[in-house]
């Protein structure tokens, strides 16, 4: 036994001696940081007991450590966690891995959100944030869909490319999607569903910041329901010596619902004086399959039975083998993102962006399913290659002046298109609508300290072209004609301009007033050509221009200390009508839509109050009741151009002339609830629920408001060890019956007798740290549960086996 023994230490004292010798030599220089959670630290000061060596992990808490003397030791620090001293043989034993104990003393996470970076604590509205680690772990395909994973956000589908987010019963251009402070809405956003959000490469958002509620004092028009600001990653400077470091994310991912494919990349160059950041990524989505169980009642629901394909120019409608896939959704993305930051002196830094992202042509599924009687109405329905180019910076100057304490300049330019091409079943004519958009754009925020007060004030501007045209396409002879297009086919312009400030102050017992007003001027010109297509006014050929101004105001309360958090605001927004409310041409039904120059801004008044308590800094829940009063609203209704003219003459057919008129007015009310609670070091529970009720006004007649979606939220059960993050989330939508659904573009022809059914899903995720590596495997919907959720016309992913493998070094 006693030779045993000293043959046993012998090969361990071998071991130690081999691996300091390896580690010496570089073969394995990495060093992961965590918490006990087994979540990354970032920027943990390491250094050895000279102090010769000095370097700070990186965003993945990695660190890549040079050749030293094995005989040293390593210190590793970080603001509210305790400091660690080890030896080498000690890092050895524990694999290369360094946990950090957090200090018993609450450290408040310094965190900033929005454009003008401002702490969520002295905001009078309520913040939701997504940040990296969710999103690493749940592995979402798109931007959409890390914001439905969310608990207080609801995202319908029309189609797979795609998703609509909706906040407190708003959707599309009735809240505002920005992305680095530059807004991405434009001048063709639409009532009805978008599916812009996806155009954020969601492998590049470092986090996303949801604004809950009016958000129009500091960003201006459409904010009425929120602001979803997506934050992408900042390039990474190299403080600790003057090479330039190279830092590499390698990722790839499987889909097992879709097939998706994806791939991403990116290569951060980091000096002293100047970062850059470099990416690419590509998805491919097959078709998407649905879940298999349904409801006894309703056996058929949802199922993909045929489907269109066409042969020689003719159309045949073939038996889908496998009524569980939903043939029509599949197609492809492609995302370019060149981000640089010039720390030019400390005062003053400059952040250049470029993001490029296209794509396949992206069916549109819910037209594709949609029968007139037994044949579909359409044989081909898609969006063309959907394209967002962005360049844009950010200059920041941090100053004590009389005006100033610190500026932000944003100017941007955007390039959107937006191609629709359709044809209708056994017909010959391909239609092609195209629309292009230029939108140059600026903004300044100042902000003014005096003592415990902060004025904060700014001005934006950005100016819309649109650019459309349209050919109609004989399949048959290739005959080409000019068709008739979305939006003024000769001019379509638009320019908004907001003068903004805001005044907040601090008092002594915990409390924070916030208090502000906005002025925006926005302009439209309009103009068609004369081709004989559609016999317009002889005005209309002449030039239409319009103007609106608003004024919004916003004032609140917040109380914060240790154990308490009250929130009260009472604030207005507005959206300006724009290019697609005012001058969209739209033929359907014998109706065609014609411009209403007289339409005023869209208005909203919200009053809400928010509660919330904390036990800990992981452990709190909150509750917000909110009551917004709607005015102006703008829907469709049957109007008359100058003359009297109430028909125009298409073709020899003769269309009745309908309009957008400002003639709803309603409400929206609703409540959240939030709960996050740490049962120990290891596990962890969170809950969420929302509830949203809207009734709309036309004179005398009231009805359901449309975008409500039914009760919805999840709940999550968590685990997270050493190097191993697990998650199982349980996702729920209540019931909406049709009788509480609004107007079309709530899509009851996609929903049952019913309405739209309730559902749940259970899904679980796992990840697992190996050094340089990261594994993820998830199963989404284990219980392959056939739903739609509201006002989709897509039905929801079946079981989902999710692979991923992420590469740091």
């Amino acid at each position: 036994m006693k030779g045993r023994a000293l043959r046993l230490n012998y090969l361990k004292f071998l071991s130690t001696c081999i691996g300091l010798t390896l580690w010496s030599f570089g073969l394995s220089q990495n060093l992961s940081v965590v918490d006990k959670s087994g979540s990354s630290l970032e920027s943990v000061l390491v250094y050895n007991s000279d102090k010769s060596f000095s370097a700070l992990t990186d965003e993945h808490g990695l660190l890549k450590l040079p050749s030293l003397e094995t005989g040293d030791s390593l210190t590793f620090q970080l603001l509210g966690y305790h400091s660690l001293t080890l030896s080498y043989h000690e890092i050895i034993q524990l694999n290369n891995q360094i946990v950090l104990s957090s200090e018993d003393v609450l450290l408040d996470e310094f965190v900033v959100v929005g454009r003008r970076d401002e702490r969520p604590e002295d905001m009078v509205m309520n913040v939701a944030v997504i940040d990296q680690k969710k999103i690493s772990l749940t592995n979402p395909q798109t931007s959409a869909d890390a914001l439905s994973q969310h608990g207080n956000i609801f995202v319908q589908k029309s189609q797979m490319g795609g998703g609509s987010p909706v906040i407190r019963g708003f959707e599309a251009n009735k809240i505002l999607l920005v992305v680095d402070g530059v807004r991405m809405n434009n001048a063709i956003y639409r009532n009805g569903h978008l599916q812009n959000a996806i155009t954020v490469d969601q492998s590049l958002v470092d986090r996303t910041e949801v604004i809950l509620g009016p958000g129009s004092l500091a960003y201006g028009s459409d904010a009425l329901g929120g602001v979803i600001h997506f934050r992408t990653i900042q390039p990474k400077l190299n403080l600790i010596n003057n090479s330039t470091e190279v830092r590499t994310n390698v990722f790839a991912r499987y889909a097992s619902a879709n097939k998706e494919r994806s791939v991403h990349a990116h290569v951060n160059l980091g000096s002293k004086k100047s970062a850059h950041l470099l990416s690419f990524t590509s998805s491919f989505f097959d078709d998407l399959r649905m879940g298999s169980r349904r409801t006894s009642k309703y056996p058929e629901y949802g199922k993909r039975s045929e489907y269109v394909i066409s042969e020689n120019n003719m159309d045949q409608i073939i038996n889908n083998p496998n009524e569980n896939i939903q043939v029509g959704t599949a197609y492809s993305q492609y995302d370019f993102f060149l981000k640089s930051l010039f720390q030019l002196t400390n005062d003053f830094k400059l952040v250049t962006n470029i993001q490029y992202s296209t794509s396949s042509d992206i069916p549109r599924y819910d037209q594709l399913i949609d029968r007139n009687g037994d044949l579909p109405n359409f044989a081909e329905w898609y969006y063309g290659p959907q394209t967002r180019f962005l360049v844009s910076s950010q200059i920041s100057w941090s100053k004590n002046t009389p005006l100033f304490d610190d500026v932000l300049c944003i100017p941007s330019f955007q390039f959107i298109e937006e191609d629709r091409i359709d044809r209708r079943f056994n017909s010959n004519i391909k239609s092609t609508q195209n629309e292009d958009v230029y939108i140059p754009g600026l903004t300044f925020d100042f902000r003014k300290k005096y003592g415990q007060s902060q004025l904060i004030y700014g001005a934006d501007y950005q100016f819309n072209q649109v650019r459309s045209s349209a050919i109609d396409e004989d399949i048959l002879t290739a005959d080409i004609s000019t068709g008739i297009t979305r939006y003024p086919n000769e001019n379509g312009q638009m320019g908004i301009l907001g003068l903004y400030s805001q005044w907040s102050q601090a008092f002594e017992n915990n409390i924070r007033w916030n208090s502000g007003i906005r002025f925006s001027h926005s302009t439209l010109s309009l103009k068609y050509k004369n081709d004989g297509l559609i016999l317009w006014p002889s005005n209309f050929y002449e030039g239409l221009n319009s103007s609106n101004q608003s004024f919004t105001a916003s004032t609140g309360l917040v109380y914060n200390n240790d154990r308490w958090e009250i929130r009260t605001l009472i604030a207005s927004a507005f959206r300006a009508p724009n290019i697609d409310d005012m001058a969209k041409i739209r033929i359907k039904n014998g109706e065609i839509t014609v411009p209403n120059l007289d339409l005023s801004p869209e208005k909203s008044i919200t009053g809400e109050l928010s509660l919330g308590t904390k036990w800990n800094s992981n452990s709190r829940f909150s509750t917000t009741g909110f009551y917004t009063r709607i005015s102006e609203a703008i829907i469709r209704q049957a109007f008359t151009l100058p003359g009297g003219i109430d028909t125009l003459i298409d073709e020899g057919d003769s269309l009745s002339v309908v309009a957008n008129v400002n003639a709803e007015s309603g409400y929206i009310l609703g409540f959240s609830a939030n709960l996050d609670y740490e049962i120990n070091d290891d596990f962890s529970f969170s809950a969420s629920a929302n509830y949203t009720y809207g009734r709309s006004e036309i004179g005398s007649f009231k009805r359901p408001l449309s975008h409500i979606p039914p009760l919805y939220g999840q709940l999550a059960f968590s685990y997270a060890k050493n190097n191993l993050t697990s998650q199982c989330v349980w996702r729920y939508n209540g019931q909406k019956a049709i009788e509480n659904y609004g107007d079309s573009t709530d899509n009851p022809e996609f929903a049952t007798p019913e309405g739209a059914l309730r559902w749940n899903t259970l899904n679980i995720y796992t990840q697992y740290n190996l050094g340089s590596l990261n594994f993820g495997v998830g199963v989404e919907n284990v219980l392959d549960v056939h739903y739609r959720p509201f006002a989709s016309g897509l039905s929801g992913a079946g079981r989902n086996f999710i692979f991923s493998l992420r590469y740091r070094p």
